[in-house]
């Protein structure tokens, strides 16, 4: 999660009706209030192996979940240490 945040600029929105299918704009305000994407924490982790047994290559999965969700373009940093090691290529997927 981000260490600092700082205020948005202003932004617009769009008010929109839909017609018969098609989407009429209606109304535009710009908003100048600013909004704060404040940094989050982890909530609940858990990390499971497929095996679980020493000496032995395993493939972990390590469960993350936000005490918020991301806002959009938003991003997680996971740093592995060095111990550990890829075989293969990691994979990431999200649920909501």
């Amino acid at each position: 999660m981000p260490s600092s945040s700082r205020p948005t600029g202003n932004y617009q929105i769009d008010f929109l009706d839909n017609i018969e299918g098609t989407y009429y704009l209606v109304d535009t305000v710009v908003v100048s209030d600013k909004i704060r994407a404040l940094p989050g924490g982890l909530s609940k982790v858990n990390v499971l192996p497929l095996y679980g047994t020493t000496y032995t290559d395993d493939t972990m999965t390590f469960e993350l979940k936000l005490s918020h969700k991301l806002l959009k373009n938003g991003f997680l940093t996971i740093k592995i240490p060095k111990e550990l090691t890829y075989l293969g290529s990691p994979g990431c997927f999200n649920s909501f």
